[in-house]
């Protein structure tokens, strides 16, 4: 019962992205299946901003649960008093009943598989323990949740972003300091994923690739673990994606609208985790090389300006420095270092080699795939802002391992997997997105 309960707990925040996304993109079918997806990582970041407004402005924190699903039933009911025939989810092609219902037994085994995990190991991994979940139980217990923020605190990581810890906290002042409440926000940002990349690819009409690709992310044992694990990693990757696909729906449609999307999704990983500065940065440059004629930075900016008001507002006011930017001195030398760039380059590829939990790495199996299936030429003009979004990301992890003042090999063995998982389906989608149609 407390499972069911703390799954309707997020109804309301999925409304309030869905009226958002309604609002911001004015298409119909076939985009009612993306708005949907897309509405899931999209409610939950705005959710957060108005809760740290609310607990910023000193007001009781439990009347924001119920104010807020008052809100969002309102919004809801306004919005979507248009016929449903206008917002309808397109029927599937029968020739394709066994990708179909090949699909759907990925999608029952990845439910089993992941409900299983997830409550037998309730609490999460130990980064949610102490950083994210420690956090929400700051800003639920402490009767001043600032304190937390502090740079005398013993906590670790008291500078990481708010939107993980705000909106478990939400849940806590609605049904009590139960584990079902963070363990259910990592269901919905684990499995909005698939479904973003799914809906993504079927609004282009590669219908045989969007239940492939979906169906492969499913089947990935080392990314239902990390979803199992309540850190922001698959929260952050949702993010990722989510501001990408937009970015890719704008390089094909030049429909402006849809880079408030992604400067929104961009911002909200910034408000996730610290990684999302750089991937907000890369999209900001993308917008730059695409403006020509047009104004695509004003309206990615537009889009960025609550989420980066909120982290920016955090960063200054509220939270200490980061530790990898504290006290290090050597990080010149560590730049004239040749033996770290060889070992950095190692591990990068023995972490790419065995990545996904697979017996053969995943990123192989893809590329043999890829090669077999053949790349269009028209589809790569699109997704070259994707590999290079995925290039610059990359690049920025290296250039952290660099100048890290921990040890080194303990900071690529803690890490780097899981930062290879806030890219890994961005590169899955981009990949699927450059191959030739299946069907044609």
């Amino acid at each position: 019962m407390t499972l069911l309960l703390a799954f309707l707990l997020w109804l309301p925040k999925v409304g309030l992205g869905l009226t958002a996304a309604h609002w911001l993109w004015q298409e119909k079918s076939p985009a009612a299946g993306l708005k949907f997806f897309v509405a899931i990582p999209l409610g939950l970041g705005i959710s957060s901003l108005f809760f740290f407004a609310w607990l910023w402005l000193g007001l009781p924190a439990k009347l924001y649960p119920p104010l807020e699903a008052l809100a969002a039933a309102l919004l809801l009911f306004f919005t979507f008093r248009l016929p449903l025939s206008a917002f309808r989810f397109s029927p599937f092609p029968k020739k394709f009943i066994i990708h179909y219902s090949a699909f759907c037994i990925a999608l029952a085994i990845a439910v089993f598989f992941f409900f299983r995990r997830a409550l037998q190991f309730s609490h999460g991994y130990e980064d949610a323990w102490f950083i994210w979940n420690m956090a929400a139980r700051f800003l639920y217990r402490a009767a001043d949740w600032t304190l937390r923020f502090t740079s005398q605190s013993a906590l670790w990581h008291p500078d990481y972003p708010l939107l993980i810890p705000l909106n478990v906290a939400q849940g806590w002042f609605a049904l009590g300091e139960t584990t079902r409440v963070p363990l259910t926000m990592a269901a919905l940002f684990t499995f909005a994923i698939p479904g973003l990349i799914f809906s993504a690819l079927r609004f282009s009409g590669q219908k045989v690739h969007a239940l492939s690709a979906a169906s492969l992310l499913l089947l990935t044992p080392a990314f239902l673990e990390y979803g199992t694990q309540q850190m922001a990693d698959i929260p952050l990757a949702a993010y990722f994606l989510g501001a990408a696909i937009f970015l890719w729906l704008f390089a094909q449609t030049g429909n402006l609208r849809l880079l408030i999307f992604n400067g929104l999704l961009a911002g909200f990983g910034a408000w996730t985790k610290n990684e999302g500065w750089l991937f907000w940065a890369a999209c900001l440059l993308i917008c730059i090389i695409l403006a020509r004629q047009q104004k695509p930075p004003a309206f990615f900016l537009l889009g960025s300006l609550p989420p980066l008001t909120a982290a920016l507002a955090f960063k200054v006011f509220l939270a200490p420095a980061n530790d990898l930017f504290v006290e290090n001195s050597s990080r010149w030398q560590h730049l004239l270092d040749p033996a770290r760039y060889g070992q950095i380059l190692a591990a990068f590829a023995q972490q790419i080699g065995a990545f996904g939990g697979w017996r053969l790495g995943i990123f192989g199996v893809l590329l043999v795939y890829a090669l077999l299936m053949g790349f269009r030429r028209s589809a790569l003009r699109q997704t070259a802002w994707l590999w290079l979004l995925i290039f610059i990301q990359l690049a920025g992890y290296f250039a952290i391992y660099l100048i890290t003042p921990h040890d080194l090999a303990w900071h690529l063995r803690t890490s780097l997997a899981r930062l290879l998982m806030q890219i890994f389906p961005l590169a899955v989608f981009a990949l699927f997105a450059s191959l030739k149609d299946v069907e044609a």
